[in-house]
């Protein structure tokens, strides 16, 4: 599938079929990554986690555990999600990356912003799967439109197709949501395409929106614990 992506956007580029504000090597390693982190949205996550216990009638388990919900949701997800990152993501990335040639070098000052900007994405990525888990205690149900969510967020966080590609009236809205901060801005970051103002506008983007989305969160479980019954000692 990587030398799919690699070649589909090798041949765009050659063609001019894509904006040219970018290099080649920034193009691919935009689109590479993008194919790869689109599995930390559509496989595992906290929303399945919470469906299944919801299913089998066992969630009342992590309910009455002395923590809070959504910091218990967050560790697992940290977890899971940290390890995938670690076995599969960055070692394939990485050697992908270095045998195609497009392997982007980054000074210490854009490798900490762009660390900054993973994290904050990661707990964005963790807050929207976690009010989507909280549907399921409304529905019961949630994998029948999982794969849509899936395919929403991956097309408006920009991993399928680079934001920068959209129409410029489409463009003014997606910027403006939260998905833009999953995947866009950190590789933007990544490929250099956000510096100066832009990058400090785009990093309080993130920081806002994963404010709010806690928050959110928060209030969602205290919404959904009214509708919560358990039968049975």
């Amino acid at each position: 599938m990587l030398y799919v992506i690699y070649s589909l956007w090798s041949a765009l580029y050659a063609q001019g079929s894509v904006a040219l504000d970018v290099s080649r090597e920034q193009l691919i390693a935009y689109a590479v990554m993008g194919m790869l982190f689109t599995t930390f949205i559509v496989r595992g996550g906290c929303q399945f986690y919470i469906t299944d216990k919801i299913r089998m009638g066992t969630i009342d388990s992590d309910i009455i555990r002395p923590v809070n919900m959504q910091w218990h949701m967050f560790m697992r997800d940290f977890g899971e999600k940290g390890s995938r990152l670690v076995t599969f993501l960055l070692p394939i990335a990485l050697i992908f990356l270095v045998v195609s040639g497009t392997w982007i070098w980054l000074d210490i000052a854009s490798f900490l912003w762009l660390l900054l900007s993973v994290i904050l994405a990661f707990i964005i990525t963790f807050s929207i799967n976690y009010l989507f888990g909280m549907l399921a205690f409304v529905t019961l149900n949630i994998q029948s439109i999982s794969f849509v969510y899936g395919a929403i967020i991956s097309f408006l966080a920009g991993q399928i197709v680079p934001l920068w590609l959209f129409p410029e009236s489409i463009q003014r809205i997606v910027l403006l949501l939260p998905f833009r901060s999953i995947f866009d801005v950190p590789m933007s970051i990544y490929i250099g395409r956000l510096a100066d103002a832009e990058l400090y506008w785009a990093i309080a983007q993130q920081v806002f929106w994963a404010a709010v989305l806690l928050v959110l969160g928060q209030l969602s479980w205290r919404t959904v614990q009214k509708r919560i019954v358990s039968q049975g000692g």
